[in-house]
């Protein structure tokens, strides 16, 4: 078998939505053939170095690693893999790469996984790359058809469309010292959304006393603390939905920032000093946390 050296990125072109799709379906075909995913972290690391992604690619292949994929979920990858090979002409290449990076002992399961079925042809019927019928393709090219959406991506996508939201996103993902993946980003952002929405920040002296509480009330290091309070001071509160915002950070916090951020919002809202417009924020923020937690 071919190891994942002997194919370069050059023999399959420079289309880049390529390179990103191959390897988020290698990520949902690895679980499905349940692949050791020490080795399979290893694999997507020696294929992103000459990847050359662009920093939003690199994201979503962030959020196919965060856990395992579903089913659907490889369903999706692959229909947005085959769009991109119809575009390329490229599929005996493709089919090369993919099984290069399989060990040998998982090749006869992926021929028979029904993942691969266009890929070996085996449902089809002929055996060139992604056979179906040409009328099946023609009809929905005429129709148009949309690509089935990938739930993580278009979340991802909501996520990075609010406001101040990418700026932040970018500033601190893969950033030393917590080299912090997709997921932690989010989580931070999302934090500091909280913040900014509950807390009147208008001052250097505002800052560190922000920074101290969060550090002595959530637990967090200084570095965490002092991130959260800047990406706050460039967020844009009265644009976002208190609802959306505790909804994804209790989705995808751990549960002692959860628990530490219940008490931080169930605080602000009987905070008779802060401004009617922050106890409002805390308290539609609360109502969130408290549907959650009970």
């Amino acid at each position: 078998m071919l190891t994942a050296k002997a194919i370069f990125w050059s023999q399959l072109g420079d289309d880049k939505e390529l390179r990103l799709r191959l390897i988020c379906f290698y990520l949902c075909l690895s679980w499905e053939l349940y692949l050791d995913q020490r080795e399979v972290a290893e694999q997507i690391e020696e294929l992103l170095v000459g990847a050359n992604l662009s920093a939003y690619q690199r994201w979503v292949v962030d959020l196919y690693r965060e856990e395992r994929t579903s089913l659907e979920d490889g369903r999706a990858a692959f229909a947005r893999l085959k769009g991109v090979v119809r575009r390329t002409h490229n599929g005996k290449a493709v089919r090369a790469f993919l099984f290069s990076i399989l060990p040998d002992h998982k090749q006869a399961a992926a021929m028979k996984h029904p993942l691969m079925g266009d890929l070996v042809g085996h449902r089809s019927g002929p055996t060139h790359l992604f056979a179906t019928r040409r009328a099946r393709i023609a009809n929905r090219m005429e129709s148009g058809e949309a690509l089935p959406e990938v739930e993580r991506e278009v979340e991802f996508d909501e996520f990075l469309q609010q406001a101040g939201f990418m700026d932040s996103f970018q500033l601190f993902w893969r950033k030393p010292p917590k080299n912090r993946d997709n997921k932690r980003t989010r989580v931070l952002v999302l934090a500091a959304a909280i913040v900014a929405m509950i807390t009147p920040l208008t001052s250097e002296e505002e800052f560190e006393r922000e920074v101290r509480l969060l550090q002595r009330r959530c637990h967090f290091t200084e570095e965490t603390a002092e991130a959260i309070i800047r990406i706050s001071f460039h967020l844009y509160p009265e644009e976002l939905s208190p609802t959306w915002i505790a909804q994804n950070f209790i989705a995808d916090a751990d549960p002692a920032d959860r628990d530490s951020y219940e008490l931080l919002i169930r605080e602000a809202a009987q905070d008779e000093a802060l401004s009617p417009p922050h106890r409002k924020n805390a308290q539609r923020l609360l109502a969130e946390f408290d549907e959650f937690f009970f």
